[in-house]
C-alpha cells in the first residue's frame, strides 16, 4: 500500500498528470455543447410523441376499438418536429385537420400542419411548428415594416 501511495505522490509531483488529465478535460469540455444539443433535440422529439398521443386521446382521434395512432418516426427539423403516425383504417386525414388546434395546444406548439404520406394512405405526417423558419421570419419582418395608417383624433 505504501509503495502505491509513494508512486502516486511521485507521479503527481512530477507534473506528468497534466499530460494525461488535461487532454481528457479539454476533450470533455469540447464535447459538452454538441452532446447537449443532441440530447435536447432527442428529448423534445420523445416529448412530442407523448404529447401527441395524449392530444389524440383527448381529441377523440382513435379507432372504433379505442386504438390510438401509432407513432412511427419523429424527426427534428428546423421549424420543430415532423411526426409520422400510422392511423387505424377508419381515421382519415380530415379528422386530423379538424383537430389541428387541439393537437397544437397539446404539444405546446404554434401550429400543427397535417399532410399525406407519399406512399400510404394510413400514414399521416404532422409538422409540429415551434420556431420561425427563415422564410416566415422574413415575412414577419416585411409585415412589421409596413407603414401603419395614422389614427384620426377627435377634437
Amino acid at each position: 500500500m505504501t509503495v502505491v501511495l509513494l508512486g502516486w505522490v511521485g507521479w503527481l509531483s512530477t507534473g506528468a498528470w497534466v499530460l494525461v488529465i488535461a487532454p481528457v478535460v479539454v476533450s470533455a469540455l469540447a464535447l459538452i455543447r454538441p452532446s447537449q444539443v443532441l440530447l435536447s433535440r432527442r428529448a423534445t422529439a420523445i416529448l412530442v410523441q407523448h404529447r401527441l398521443r395524449r392530444g389524440c386521446s383527448a381529441a377523440g382521434l382513435h379507432g372504433p376499438d379505442g386504438t390510438l395512432p401509432a407513432v412511427l418516426w419523429t424527426k427534428v427539423v428546423s421549424h420543430g418536429e415532423t411526426v409520422y403516425l400510422r392511423t387505424p383504417p377508419t381515421m382519415t386525414i380530415e379528422d386530423f385537420r379538424a383537430e389541428r388546434d387541439h393537437l397544437a395546444r397539446a404539444c405546446g406548439a404554434r401550429s400543427v400542419r397535417v399532410g399525406r404520406h407519399s406512399r400510404s394512405d394510413q400514414i399521416v405526417v404532422l409538422d409540429v411548428v415551434r420556431r420561425d423558419t427563415e422564410e416566415s421570419a422574413a415575412v414577419n419582418l416585411a409585415v412589421q415594416r409596413l407603414p401603419r395608417p395614422r389614427q384620426q383624433s377627435e377634437v
